[in-house]
């Protein structure tokens, strides 16, 4: 498939003897893509040269819409980009031993490795070619896990990465978790120090000193009911000064077997504002056939207080929303949801121009599972909003021939009229996947072609069509000691804390 293919699964090979004393479990996942895109590019012709056609509008002499400023000399357009297509390939290995002799001890690392096989590295995100995702020593006992190292932890703030520790303590067993965690934190979204040179983008703006990250978190569980409070603080050690300061509150209340209400909110005590809230009330009727949800939510970006954004004053947005699922027979579901939000009132004036500050949207699809080895879904979706708005469908159908094969044929079609931007764009889609499981080892291999129909209508000469045909091939390998080289059975996987993430 790729040089990055054969280095993973000849490392994972080579590291299965050394780890014979102990027992491990090695993740091998490498993926491989095709893709083509193509953008605009900013012109300029002399503004002597601009002809008016039959309406009016200005063009430029080869007929594409032009802007002129008053009393320039020349005139600017966008004209359609030169092709540009990528290969992108990526690697992961997720690799944990444990047995050294003490208890609840273990050793993780995830490494992931990227790079393009087309000429000149067109494609973002694959610098640095080899990235430490998390590297970190973990000891958990009944009462206590203990992690140091490169981890992250997930919260109602979001999912941050730091070189630290992570402390968590339950001296009730599940009824009361008492977590801290802190150290040096990584980029936001990317799991790089904010000193990287791959985040040389932000030039002036960049961090000369890695932010130290501190928060914890108290969590109280009972059968009926659950609440979480906590506290993140991100500081710049040059000024010795606050970036990020938040706190947050969630839970969960079971009003009966039919009936839970769960939703929370954060603080963000940097800057002084109220950040996000939700809550959602679900009802389920006693068939288990009809289940329905109704709930409103609030969110208003954040931003590092290091950073040029934080001279902007975000605006938050309000929704309400609600869904429905209906399954009349079993194996068949109908599903259905609505939204429409609004934004608050910005406070500034535009006295030419008249801006939505409102919009919904909706969905509905249906989902039917193992008729006669055939699995079948359809969705269909519109939404209006400030900007930009979308309408179309997608369907698929999954034949199972058996256990060790799955093939899957997918057909989609969009259409979006951009409101700020001068084109519509219409796209189908259609393709075919082969999934392969392989009984002999815990191995998956996949296979994937897709075609890309696009047209981008415009009223000048710079419509286009821009079509395109997709491949995306990857591979899965599993290898382990003894027991743990097999996957686990589909009954320890139902089990919630089975599948809770470590």
């Amino acid at each position: 498939m790729s040089k990055l293919v054969s280095v993973f699964v000849v490392a994972g090979v080579l590291a299965a003897p050394s780890l014979a004393a102990q027992d491990y479990r090695l993740r091998v996942d490498t993926r491989l893509q095709s893709v083509a895109y193509r953008g605009w590019t900013l012109d300029s012709v002399p503004a002597s040269s601009v002809v008016a056609d039959s309406t009016g509008r200005l063009t430029s002499p080869g007929g594409i819409a032009v802007e002129c400023a008053g009393g320039a000399t020349y005139c600017t357009f966008f004209s359609p980009g030169p092709k540009r297509s990528s290969v992108p390939v990526v690697g992961a290995a997720d690799l944990s031993v444990w047995g050294f002799g003490v208890e609840g001890l273990r050793l993780h690392t995830k490494l992931r490795a990227l790079g393009d096989l087309e000429s000149g590295n067109p494609w973002p995100g694959t610098k640095p070619a080899v990235q430490l995702l998390e590297g970190y020593a973990e000891y958990v006992v009944p009462s206590v896990t203990v992690e140091a190292g490169r981890t992250h932890v997930t919260t109602r703030f979001g999912f941050r990465g730091f070189d630290g520790g992570r402390v968590e303590l339950r001296p009730f067993g599940r009824t009361l978790r008492v977590s801290a965690y802190g150290g040096w934190a990584l980029a936001r979204g990317f799991d790089v120090p904010i000193t990287s040179p791959v985040l040389n983008p932000l030039a002036d703006y960049q961090l000369t000193k890695r932010q130290p990250v501190v928060g914890g978190w108290l969590a109280w569980w009972q059968p009926t009911f659950s609440a979480r409070v906590g506290y993140q603080r991100e500081y710049d050690p040059g000024p010795s000064a606050t970036t990020l300061e938040r706190a947050a509150f969630d839970g969960h209340l079971a009003l009966s077997r039919q009936v839970s209400l769960g939703g929370g909110a954060d603080y963000d005590l940097a800057a002084g504002n109220l950040g996000s809230a939700d809550a959602v009330l679900t009802l389920l009727h006693p068939s288990g056939k009809i289940r329905a949800t109704v709930g409103g939510r609030r969110y208003r970006p954040y931003f590092d207080l290091w950073s040029i954004w934080s001279v902007f004053s975000p605006i938050a947005y309000s929704a309400a929303s609600a869904s429905a699922a209906v399954s009349p027979v079993r194996g068949f579901e109908l599903r259905a949801r609505g939204e429409a939000y609004q934004f608050d009132d910005p406070g500034a004036q535009t006295a030419l121009v008249t801006v939505e500050n409102d919009g919904w949207r909706w969905s509905v699809g249906a989902h039917m599972t193992r008729v006669e080895r055939w699995t079948f879904g359809a969705t269909a979706h519109q939404e209006h909003g400030p900007g930009a708005a979308s309408l179309g469908w997608e369907g698929q159908a999954t034949f199972d021939p058996s256990e060790l094969l799955g093939l899957t044929a997918h057909v989609a079609r969009m259409r979006r009229p951009l409101e700020y931007r001068f084109d519509d764009s219409k796209v189908w889609s259609y393709g075919l996947r082969a999934d392969v499981r392989m009984t002999s080892s815990d191995t998956r291999l996949y296979a994937e072609v897709s075609r890309y129909d696009e047209t981008r209508e415009r009223g000048d000469a710079a419509q286009l069509s821009w079509n395109q045909l997709r491949v995306n091939i990857g591979a899965i390998l599993t290898l382990g000691s003894g027991a743990d080289s097999r996957p686990l059975h589909p009954a320890i996987l139902r089990i919630p804390d089975a599948r809770r993430p470590q």
